[in-house]
């Protein structure tokens, strides 16, 4: 994510949609790519540049230490599996949308 702060660029991440639309609806819910990038939500990170309002849970001491001491990786995409796999990478987003929609 560092690496798209210091671009200036959409985070574009789906937990933090999914916990305001949670919040609104008092449930658990999927989101659509169109709300990822609403504007009108402000915890949309794919419609809103930056991080958002506030933080949508309570980091741990091993997320805290990682952006204290970000690794020289230039990572621009990722995803994370149902089961726990995650996946890099620097660029070519199409190919790499296409990996993690295979291992959804």
């Amino acid at each position: 994510m560092q690496n798209r702060l210091s671009r200036g660029d959409f985070l574009g991440v789906d937990a933090t949609t999914k916990y305001w639309l949670s919040r609104l609806h008092g449930k658990r819910v999927d989101v659509t790519r169109r709300e990822v990038t609403d504007p009108a939500d402000p915890y949309a990170t794919g419609g809103h540049k930056g991080l958002p309002p506030t933080p949508v849970s309570i980091p741990s001491a091993r997320m805290i230490a990682a952006v204290l001491a970000p690794t020289s990786d230039h990572w621009y995409y990722w995803c994370a599996t149902g089961s726990g796999t995650k996946f890099f990478k620097d660029s070519q987003k199409s190919d790499f949308e296409q990996t993690c929609l295979g291992h959804h």
